[in-house]
């Protein structure tokens, strides 16, 4: 499939900016500033995006035993997009860029969804962090 994640519940074409190990998803103003920021704003494709559901849907697959998740910057808008009530996803591994705030919601929009944080994994420069999360049984 040659499409990306939709940080909205819907599919949608959306500009993707293909800037190496940072494309993203351009889909607001921040992050057109932040592409603005580095200098990242040229070398842009439309492309078709679809909530994970959509995409789990089609292939008749509800049941997950291990997602991975790095969208650079969008991740928990992803989740957000997912009804867990109709997903059973075992265990997810999320990307998120230290931000204000950012692990705080993430976690809590996690726990609230029925998972535990197990393990946080820091790059070395401490800009980007993983954490693992597992669905309590």
């Amino acid at each position: 499939m040659n499409a990306c994640l939709n940080p909205y519940p819907y599919p949608a074409k959306l500009n993707f900016n293909k800037a190496s190990n940072m494309g993203r998803v351009v889909h607001d103003l921040t992050v057109q500033n932040w592409l603005k920021q580095w200098k990242l704003q040229e070398n842009m494709i439309e492309v078709q995006c679809f909530p994970l559901y959509s995409i789990l849907l089609s292939l008749n697959q509800t049941t997950v035993d291990f997602f991975s998740l790095d969208v650079e910057g969008d991740e928990l808008r992803v989740l957000k997009t997912i009804p867990f009530d109709k997903v059973d996803i075992k265990m997810v591994t999320v990307e998120y860029i230290n931000q204000p705030g950012s692990v705080g919601d993430l976690n809590k929009f996690m726990v609230e969804k029925g998972y535990e944080p197990l393990i946080k994994m820091h790059k070395d420069d401490g800009t980007v962090t993983d954490v693992i999360y597992r669905k309590k049984t």
